[in-house]
């Protein structure tokens, strides 16, 4: 977006930590006013253009390669610094010579935490360190070694990066950064990856790109066969080493575990603190949403961005006069009407259309009412789910994940084939489920799956297909062996 590219060029250049450094802009293709644009900008500011969109990964490669510094920072046009950024980074660099790539400390809009290192969890996938944490908690405010740091505000070694290829180009526009600083940290030549907390921007994440595209799926299905297996997972390293997880031995079992309430909610009040992950969600979420609006409705400057204070969301109320389950259904109309009221606007007054987080939020209303419109009270219903708790989450019935692991829980990756795809549902069908419900946002699994297209239509009775595209077969007629 050429106005996010003016944005941090002002910023870049109106700040006194870019006086005297050299300005590479690489512009990836751009069909906007973009290239006109940075003709205002030279010769203080050096222009790389691409005939056609080459991606991210080919794009910093090449202003890497141009850069004449062997110090060199990737920054993408979505952020927004504040005073002493590349001052803290390039000090921190002489003071950690073996810090081959260094990140920095990014915030929201409303001052909470973007990214402050990325950490490996249990499910073996990469995950932002204490996103939506307050930027100031002491969790966030310590420089230290991470595997992985984001490429948004990214500081690397120019003759390290080259000499390791630097990024791979068969992601597209996400988990460059990922790929990158595992392959360097398993280089064996001692190069690490470090956070300089005191380097703090401000980043639009998801302004520009979409994280539920087919290119997002992509890069994630790329990132789990290339490093699934590899990966250590070191998120609870950092819960312990903040303070925030501590386990004390009593000389036997059970252990006690002290759990901070900032970073999980304990089972000992299950509705309340569902609602309390639901809420941070949407808190979460729409700051996002807000951000992307305005930055559609050319707001791109972070002041006129106000700290998001979603609807309807009340304070919560005390445990004991706490109904969550009914705040829940609330939460959810109020989201759902907020999809209608935008589409409404987009398409009388011409506004951005839906965000997709909103977008999704709405659909799962629909395809829930959807299932509880044809289907009766205690029907077992199994749903393409994509690991979302809310999608089997039906008031009066039995929700299950599609696919799914032994334990109940969302299997983590999609079906290998149709074949297998089939295997899942003929599982399901054998220990009771009648129904199948497919999302509006997975109709692909019907191309994508022949087999089970093909069964569907041999032993399963649609039910209903919504405008959206979301859909419910009954399974009762199918046989196990079928």
């Amino acid at each position: 977006m050429a106005g996010l590219t003016r944005q941090c060029l002002n910023d870049l250049l109106a700040g006194p930590d870019c006086r005297d450094v050299e300005i590479v802009v690489v512009d990836d293709g751009s069909t906007d006013v973009t290239a006109e644009l940075l003709k205002y900008f030279e010769p203080r500011v050096k222009v790389l253009t691409n005939a056609q969109n080459a991606g991210f990964a080919a794009s910093c490669n090449r202003g890497v390669e141009e850069a004449s510094n062997d110090l060199v920072v990737l920054l993408n046009n979505d952020v927004r610094p504040t005073a002493g950024w590349l001052a803290a980074l390039t000090e921190y660099a002489e003071q950690n010579p073996a810090a081959a790539v260094i990140g920095a400390k990014l915030l929201f809009a409303n001052d909470t935490v973007q990214h402050a290192g990325v950490v490996i969890g249990r499910d073996h996938n990469p995950y932002h360190l204490y996103a939506g944490f307050p930027g100031d908690h002491p969790a966030v405010r310590r420089s230290r070694r991470f595997q992985i740091v984001t490429g948004a505000c990214m500081a690397v070694k120019r003759s390290v990066f080259l000499s390791h290829e630097g990024f791979d180009p068969d992601f597209v526009n996400g988990h460059e950064d990922v790929d990158y600083c595992l392959r360097l940290g398993r280089s064996g030549h001692g190069h690490e990856v470090h956070l300089c907390a005191a380097s703090v921007l401000y980043h639009l994440e998801s302004a520009s790109r979409d994280p539920h595209s087919e290119a997002a799926r992509a890069n994630g299905r790329l990132y789990r066969e290339r490093w699934s297996d590899r990966v250590v997972p070191d998120d609870l390293d950092y819960y312990i080493e903040d303070g925030l997880l501590s386990v004390e031995y009593t000389g036997g079992y059970p252990l006690a575990l002290k759990i901070s309430p900032e970073l999980a909610t304990a089972g000992s009040m299950p509705g309340i603190s569902r609602l309390l992950r639901e809420r941070s969600g949407q808190v979460f979420e729409l700051l996002k949403e807000s951000t992307r609006l305005s930055v559609e409705l050319g707001e791109a400057a972070l002041p006129g961005i106000a700290p998001v204070v979603a609807a309807g969301l009340s304070a919560l109320p005390s445990p004991a006069e706490a109904n969550p389950e009914r705040e829940l259904e609330l939460d959810r109309g109020i989201e759902a009407a907020l999809w209608e009221l935008q589409k409404l606007l987009a398409e009388r007054a011409g506004a951005p259309a839906p965000g997709r987080w909103l977008e999704y939020r709405g659909q799962v209303q629909q395809l829930r009412d959807l299932i509880c419109r044809v289907t009766p009270p205690g029907a077992r219903v199994a749903v393409v789910s994509r690991g979302d708790e809310r999608l089997i989450d039906l008031p009066d019935r039995t929700g299950e994940h599609l696919p799914q692991d032994e334990t109940g829980g969302f299997a983590g990756f999609y079906p290998a084939n149709g074949a297998e795809a089939v295997e899942h549902l003929q599982a399901l069908r054998a220990r009771g489920t009648g129904y199948l419900a497919l999302p509006a946002g997975s109709r692909w699994w019907l191309e994508h799956y022949p087999e089970l297209a093909a069964y569907l239509d041999g032993v399963g009775a649609p039910l209903a297909t919504e405008e959206s595209g979301a859909r419910v077969w009954s399974l009762a007629e199918a046989t196990v062996n079928a």
